[in-house]
C-alpha cells in the first residue's frame, strides 16, 4: 500500500517531462533527418552520384525519422502502461479502503450488539437476559471466525466476552438461601396468601435464574470439546473455545454441571464454588491449571478423570455428597490438602503420574484406593480416615508418606506394592493392621506413635508379605508400643553375610534375580 502511493506520488522521470521529451525528441529526430543525411558523407555508401546519392540521403533521413518514432512510441507505451497501472491502484486502493471501512463497521456492528447485550443481562425478564446471552455467544463465535482479523486479537476479543459471561454465573444467585424449600410444589407450613403468592414468585425468579446460568454453561460446555468415533473408539478433538480461561470462582451450581468431552488448553477455577448437583468431567482433557480450592459438593455424586497436562488443586474443598474418581487419570501434580470427603470416595483403578497430596484430609466415610497407581510421591500426612480405608491390589512406585494419619478402623493393605519408601511415623491406627500378601521393594519405617490414647493392639504381616533384601537391613524399622505383645520379628541372615530384622513369618526376595543360565549346547 505504502509503495502504491509513492509510486503514484512521485512517477518516474520519463512521465513527469514526457511532454518536453517527446517535443525534444521530435526536434532532434527532424533536425538530424535534415541535417545530418547531407552533411556526413560516411554514414552513406562511398562511391554514389546523382540519384543514388540522392536515394541513400533520403534512406538515411527515413531511418533517422523511424528511429525517433520507435523512441516516441515507446514513451508513449511507457506513459501509457504508467497511467493504467496507476488507475489499477486506485481502484484496488478504493477496494482495500472499502474492505476496510465494510471490516471497521462490521467491527463496531458487534461491539454495538456486545453492548446491547451485556445491558440485557441486567434486566428484569429471563427472556430479554437469554436473549443477551445468546447473542453474547453469538459474537464470540463471529470473532473466532473472523479471517480479518489476527488469531491472537479475534482470541482477545472473544476472551472480553467469556470474562463477562462467567462473571454473570459468578454473581449472587437471588433467594439462594431459601434453595432447599424451592423443590417444593407448594410451601410445606401453612402460610397466608401473601406470604404464598410471595414465596412462589420468588421460587419462580429463582428457577429461571437457574435455567438462565445453566444456559451459559450449557453453551460454553457444547464448544469445548468434539466428539466422534473412529475404530469403535471414542476420539475427542479441541472445540472452538478450548484455548479461553474460565473462572467460576465463588459460583453458585444448583444444576447438573457436566463437562464429558472437554477439552481446555487454558485455566479452569472453581475455587470456592459450590455444587448442589452431579458435576461430572469424565474423559475430559485439563492442559492447564485446574483449581477447586474451597469448593462445596453439596450432595449427589461427582464423576471426573483429568487426562490434562498440568495440576489440579482440590484444597480445602469440602464433598458433601458421595464422589468417584473411580477409573481417572492425572497426568500432572494433584492435590486434596485439608480436604473433606462426608461420603464415600472411590478413587479405584485411578492412575496419578505425577505427585500427589491428601495432606490434613478427612474421609468421614469408606475410602477406596484399591487398584489404584501412584507413580510419584504420595502425602497422607495427617490425614484421618474416620471409616474403611481400602488399599486392595495398590500400587505406590515412590515414596508413600502416611505419618501422622490416623486409622479409626483397621485399614485393608492386601496385595499392596510399595516399590518407594514407605513411612508410617508415629500413625495412629485403631486395634489391628494387617499387611497381607504385600510386597516391599524400598525402605519402611513404621513408628507407633506412643502418647497416644488410641494404640495398636495387633499388627500382622502374612507369610507371604515379602521384602527386598537390596535394601540396607538398617532400612527396615519397626517400633513398636510396650502395649503391643503381639507383633514378633526374626532375624534372617542373608548369603552375603547381612543381617535383617523383618516381621516374623515374611520373606527376603531378590527383585531383580540373576537370569537363569542358558543350556549347555551339546557337544559333538
Amino acid at each position: 500500500m505504502a509503495d502504491n502511493e509513492t509510486s503514484i506520488k512521485k512517477p518516474p522521470f520519463y512521465i513527469r517531462w514526457f511532454f518536453p521529451i517527446l517535443v525534444l525528441l521530435g526536434l532532434a529526430g527532424g533536425a538530424a533527418a535534415l541535417w545530418v543525411p547531407s552533411n556526413t558523407s560516411w554514414l552513406r555508401q562511398s562511391g554514389l552520384s546523382g540519384e543514388a546519392e540522392q536515394k541513400s540521403i533520403s534512406d538515411l533521413r527515413l531511418h533517422f525519422l523511424y528511429i525517433t518514432g520507435g523512441i516516441i512510441a515507446i514513451l508513449t507505451l511507457l506513459q501509457t502502461s504508467w497511467k493504467n497501472q496507476v488507475d489499477r491502484r486506485k481502484v484496488e486502493d478504493d477496494i482495500q479502503k472499502n474492505k476496510n471501512d465494510h471490516i471497521r463497521q462490521v467491527h463496531a456492528e458487534r461491539r454495538s450488539r456486545y453492548t446491547k447485550a451485556v445491558e440485557q443481562l441486567a434486566n428484569e425478564k429471563a427472556s430479554v437476559r437469554l436473549g443477551g446471552i445468546y447473542t453474547l455467544v453469538g459474537l464470540v463465535d463471529e470473532w473466532l471466525a473472523d479471517d480479518a482479523i489476527k488469531p491472537e486479537e479475534a482470541q482477545k476479543e472473544g476472551q472480553v466476552i467469556i470474562n463477562n459471561l462467567c462473571a454473570y454465573v459468578r454473581a449472587p444467585f437471588p433467594y439462594v438461601e431459601d434453595r432447599k424449600l424451592f423443590g417444593e410444589k407448594e410451601p410445606e407450613t401453612k402460610i397466608s396468601e401473601e406470604e404464598r403468592k410471595n414465596f412462589l414468585t420468588k421460587r419462580d425468579q429463582f428457577r429461571e435464574e437457574q435455567d438462565v446460568r445453566n444456559t451459559i454453561v450449557k453453551e460454553i460446555v457444547n464448544r469445548l470439546g468434539i466428539r466422534h468415533f473412529e475404530d469403535e473408539e471414542v476420539i475427542v478433538e479441541e472445540g472452538l473455545w478450548s484455548d479461553f480461561t474460565y473462572d467460576f470462582s465463588q459460583a453458585y451450581f444448583p444444576y447438573k454441571v457436566n463437562l464429558d468431552d472437554s477439552i481446555i488448553n487454558s485455566q479452569l477455577l472453581f475455587s470456592g464454588a459450590v455444587f448442589s448437583k452431579t458435576v461430572s468431567f469424565n474423559n475430559s482433557t485439563f492442559k492447564n491449571y485446574v483449581s477447586f480450592k474451597d469448593a462445596i459438593f453439596e450432595k449427589d455424586s461427582l464423576h471426573t478423570s483429568f487426562p490434562g497436562e498440568k495440576s489440579v488443586s482440590f484444597n480445602l474443598a469440602i464433598f458433601e455428597g458421595f464422589v468417584s474418581f473411580e477409573g481417572s487419570a492425572f497426568e500432572d501434580s494433584a492435590s486434596y490438602a485439608l480436604a473433606t470427603f462426608k461420603e464415600t470416595a472411590l478413587f479405584k483403578d485411578a492412575v496419578f503420574k505425577s505427585s500427589i497430596s491428601f495432606i490434613g484430609s478427612t474421609f468421614e466415610k469408606s475410602t477406596s484406593f484399591s487398584d489404584t497407581t501412584f507413580k510419584y510421591r504420595t502425602l497422607f500426612n495427617s490425614t484421618k480416615f474416620k471409616d474403611s480405608a481400602y488399599f486392595l491390589d495398590t500400587t505406590f512406585e515412590d515414596t508413600v508418606i502416611f505419618d501422622d494419619a490416623i486409622f479409626k478402623y483397621p485399614p485393608s493393605f492386601i496385595r499392596t506394592i510399595f516399590k518407594g519408601s514407605t513411612y508410617f511415623v508415629e500413625t495412629i491406627f485403631k486395634e489391628s493392621l494387617d499387611f497381607n500378601r504385600v510386597i516391599f521393594y524400598g525402605p519402611i519405617k513404621f513408628i507407633e506413635k506412643i502418647s497416644s490414647q488410641q494404640k495398636l493392639q495387633f499388627m500382622s504381616f502374612s507369610s507371604q508379605t515379602r521384602f527386598s533384601y537390596q535394601n540396607p537391613p538398617d532400612k527396615y524399622e519397626f517400633k513398636m508400643s510396650t502395649d503391643n505383645t503381639l507383633f514378633e520379628t526374626e532375624q534372617i541372615t542373608v548369603a552375603d553375610g547381612r543381617v535383617f530384622t523383618v516381621p516374623a513369618g515374611c520373606e527376603l526376595f531378590d527383585p531383580e534375580p540373576l537370569p537363569a543360565p542358558k543350556p549347555e549346547e551339546p557337544t559333538e
